[in-house]
């Protein structure tokens, strides 16, 4: 006896649901390209790249410098942690006086719906400036103090240091209008290592004797002291 084709029209029925009908999987997070103009208080004033890769990975790179007022913030700001002796406020403001500053920078986006980052990585800061030899004769040691009460100069004593750093960063950042992107974060850096070094023109000699202790004094001074809270703020274009 033929049996019902119900069970025949009940499969076809109880079959597999239509690709359409099913729920989308939450979209991945694509590529995305931000050029801005960014400071970081008191660090730099300059430009920034950020890329975005899928899995909201973050690479960024700085360029930037250090305006007179951030120097001179930075200088103020370490002497109020208990820094150096203040003999040596000139020297360290002569190195302040010009700097020029890179970062490279990683992290992550953890929420693919909101704008919170977490960055990290390396900042190098060069600075270079000079300072009258009046100012800084006595912090140089004994021996480049006792040359220069014999034999007065005039000649600028030009200062150049390169400070290696870490840096993090916690912030957020909002994409309006589908282009216009701001970002507002707040972070820290720490010196790790630093080179100094001293120019006198025409007293080479004095130079090579001060050498040894200009970066010894500033060394200590960048890696005991320089520990900085940073406010960044940048605003750019996405592509």
């Amino acid at each position: 006896m033929p049996q019902p084709n119900s069970g025949g029209v009940q499969a076809e029925g109880l079959g597999a649901p239509d690709a359409s009908t099913q729920p989308s999987e939450p979209e991945s997070s694509g590529f995305a390209f931000d050029v801005t103009a960014t400071t970081y208080v008191p660090l730099s004033i300059g430009a920034q790249l950020s890329l975005e890769v899928p899995g909201r990975i973050l690479l960024q790179g700085d360029l930037g410098w250090m305006p007179p007022g951030y120097g001179g913030a930075l200088n103020g700001l370490v002497r109020a942690f208990g820094g150096y002796d203040p003999s040596l406020g000139s020297l360290v403001d002569g190195a302040l006086s010009g700097a020029f500053v890179a970062r490279l920078s990683a992290g992550w986006r953890p929420f693919p719906s909101a704008g919170f980052e977490i960055t990290g990585g390396y900042t190098y800061v060069g600075l270079s400036g000079s300072v009258a030899p009046a100012d800084v004769a006595g912090a140089l040691g004994g021996q480049v103090a006792a040359a220069y009460a014999l034999q007065p100069f005039q000649e600028p004593i030009e200062l150049s240091s390169h400070l290696h750093n870490f840096h993090v960063v916690l912030g957020w950042r909002w994409v309006a209008f589908e282009h216009l992107l701001i970002r507002a974060n707040i972070g820290y850096t720490q010196t790790l290592a630093s080179s100094s070094s001293v120019n006198i023109p025409g007293h080479a000699d004095l130079a090579a004797m001060a050498n040894p202790i200009v970066d010894s004094t500033l060394s200590s001074i960048y890696k005991s002291y320089v520990k900085l809270p940073l406010l960044g703020v940048s605003l750019g274009y996405r592509f």
